[in-house]
Formats: C-alpha cells, structure tokens, sequence
C-alpha cells in the first residue's frame, strides 16, 4: 500500500516486519537497499549483502532516509 510520510513528504509504504512490527519503507527500491518485500508485498526479510542477486533492487527503510527520522524514533 503506497503512502506518504506525515513529516517530509516522501513516498512510502507500510510493511510488517517478520516479528509483525509495523515500518515505513521508501516506496521505490534502490541499489542502496537491504530489504527484500516478500511475494505479499507487506512482510519484510533484511537481505545481508552476500545474499543480494546481482543487480537486485531492495528497498529501504524509511527512517534512513528521512530527515525527520528523529521525530518517529520511540
């Protein structure tokens, strides 16, 4: 499900985490990214660098690159 993060604007979406935990995500992948979206679309695997495909974009979570990031951290 495609957002938008309350703070800078950017596109996001909203995926579980394995142990069901809630985090944002950038909406496009990137070369930069550890997060592989599971078939579902909505749960999350952390992919170590010597398992990421050559040439396989991840995504990444959003609190690396917001620049409010602060503001949503408990």
């Amino acid at each position: 499900m495609s957002d938008m993060c309350r703070t800078c604007k950017a596109p996001t979406q909203w995926v579980r985490t394995k142990t069901g935990k809630a985090m944002p995500v950038d909406a496009e992948p990137t070369v930069k990214g550890n997060l592989r979206l599971e078939l579902d679309g909505e749960t999350v695997s952390v992919i170590p660098p010597e398992e990421r495909l050559e040439g396989e974009l991840l995504f990444l979570s959003h609190f690396a690159t917001c620049p409010d990031s602060e503001e949503w951290r408990r």
